[in-house]
Formats: C-alpha cells, sequence, structure tokens
C-alpha cells in the first residue's frame, strides 16, 4: 500500500517475478482509511476492504460520489498506463471461475412482459404519447 494519513488515494502495487503492477483509487473517505490502518507499507489480502468510496478530492464534498480507478504495469520504458476494463474482465472471470461471454452491441432482449394497468392511467400514458383510441 502506498498512502499516507489523510490522503484521499491509494495505490496498491503489485511486485513478484512475474508481474509489476499499480492499482490506484481515488476520491475515498481518507477518515475511514487511516482507521483502518490503511497506511504506507500495509499489505493488503486479495479481496480485502481498502476503503470507501466518497466525494473527497482534497476535501469533503470536493467532488461527485464516485470511484476514480487506474492501472499502471511497468514496462522497460517505465510505469504505462493502461485500460483496466481487461483487469476488471479478468478479475470477473476468476471470481466465477469461468469465462465471460460477449454479448455485442445489441443489449440482449428480455423477455415481453404484459403489464395491467388501470385504464385511468393507461389513457393518461396515451396521450402523453400522442397516442389514442
Amino acid at each position: 500500500m502506498i498512502r499516507a494519513a489523510q490522503q484521499q488515494a491509494a495505490t496498491l502495487q503489485v511486485n513478484t517475478r512475474a508481474e509489476h503492477v499499480r492499482f490506484r483509487y481515488m476520491h475515498m473517505n481518507p477518515t475511514v482509511m487511516d482507521t483502518d490502518g490503511l497506511l504506507n507499507g500495509r499489505r493488503v489480502a486479495e479481496g480485502e476492504k481498502i476503503g470507501v468510496v466518497s466525494n473527497y478530492l482534497d476535501h469533503p464534498n470536493g467532488t461527485s460520489r464516485h470511484l476514480h480507478f487506474d492501472v499502471q504495469v511497468f514496462t522497460r520504458d517505465g510505469w504505462l498506463w493502461v485500460n483496466p476494463y481487461t483487469t476488471l474482465v479478468s478479475a470477473y472471470e476468476r471470481l466465477i471461475r469461468g469465462r465471460g461471454r460477449e454479448i455485442g452491441p445489441e443489449p440482449p432482449t428480455a423477455p415481453v412482459v404484459a403489464h395491467a394497468l388501470p385504464d385511468d392511467v393507461a389513457r393518461h400514458i396515451d396521450t402523453q404519447e400522442g397516442g389514442g383510441n
């Protein structure tokens, strides 16, 4: 873990013979991470909770509530930013112990479900959509 007290960002670094990767999480609640002892040098286990998504930038309410997540890999030219999408897909496939499947540009079709609406609601919807009987 790479993080000083009061910081809203944490970087997890994996350094093995085969891998050199950094995962950075930003805009998290620093008070929660301080309380949990998530500071420089702390080792974390796979699947361990490392923080709470929040709205911190440099102060509370500094941004909208969201998580900024990025990944860097080490190359012969130094650290290189990579698209985290493939990392997330790989993590999900490990979780389900199988391969995901691509669904294509069109979302899968859902079965049609009939809903019975009271006549006055159905008439109101028809008139709002420009329809009518």
